[in-house]
């Protein structure tokens, strides 16, 4: 499904354009708990907020809001390893993500399609949701 927006030229006259499907997805966990309720921390309490500022920064740089969406999102699951971010396409979960991570899983990953295995968790989407409900898919 396709929808339409309107958008300004340089000369200032409307015109109406299609939206596409975006390239890419990121999601950035950005919880963040209070000190000393959780045992794992938080990824906020990590960098993750900072994570999600260096995404919308280098996105916005290369001007890539058309083609790669980016949202902050709460838990991930692995609390201990983060901060996490969930990439799509792919489904791909990279944990203890730094911000230097940021520029090469955008030109990497979302751009080029070649998922940077040196900093991707190593649990499958399944072991996460069982580590987090304890229900096996």
């Amino acid at each position: 499904m396709f929808s339409f927006f309107k958008s300004k030229t340089e000369g200032g006259k409307e015109e109406s354009r299609k939206s596409t499907k975006p390239k890419g997805h990121v999601f950035v966990c950005t919880t963040d708990r209070e000190e000393g309720t959780h045992p794992c921390s938080s990824c906020a309490v990590r960098g993750g907020i900072d994570i999600l500022d260096e995404f919308i920064f280098e996105i916005n740089e290369r001007n890539l809001f058309d083609e790669i969406v980016i949202s902050g999102m709460d838990c991930a699951g692995p609390c201990s390893l983060g901060p996490n971010i969930l990439v799509y396409p792919g489904g791909v979960m990279y944990s203890q993500v730094q911000k230097s991570d940021v520029k090469k899983i955008i030109e990497s990953h979302l751009l080029d399609s070649n998922v940077e295995k040196y900093i991707m968790n190593d649990k499958s989407i399944s072991d996460l949701i069982y580590w987090v409900t304890g229900k096996k898919l």
